[in-house]
């Protein structure tokens, strides 16, 4: 289940000339979707991050309106749970420019 949300995403852009900053994170909207496969788009080669959900209030006021869930097996009928959570906010290195990344979900 996805929204597209330009909240979901930011990448850390370097800053140039800079000595004591590590970069600016900068936002990166999903650009398409393929089955389980997100593209974010706007990412510079010179990119050394990504993080997701990493906002005061990234997924609204409203229900289900976080961009990305994930599918779960519900506890039981009476909790009103239902069968998929939104996915937790993380950061992960970016590899090298030129190098393919391959992140498997689970199902």
């Amino acid at each position: 289940m996805l929204c597209a949300d330009w909240r979901a995403f930011a990448v850390l852009w370097p800053n140039w000339g800079f000595r004591h900053n590590n970069g600016t994170w900068r936002n990166s909207p999903i650009a398409t979707v393929a089955g389980m496969t997100i593209t974010v788009g706007s990412v510079p080669a010179a990119a050394t991050r990504v993080r997701f959900l990493w906002y005061n209030n990234p997924c609204g006021a409203a229900p289900y309106g976080c961009p990305v869930y994930t599918r779960v097996a519900p506890i039981g009928s009476e909790t009103g749970e239902m069968a998929f959570l939104p996915l937790g906010p993380f950061i992960m290195d970016l590899p090298p420019p030129g190098a393919i990344v391959t992140l498997k979900a689970a199902v």
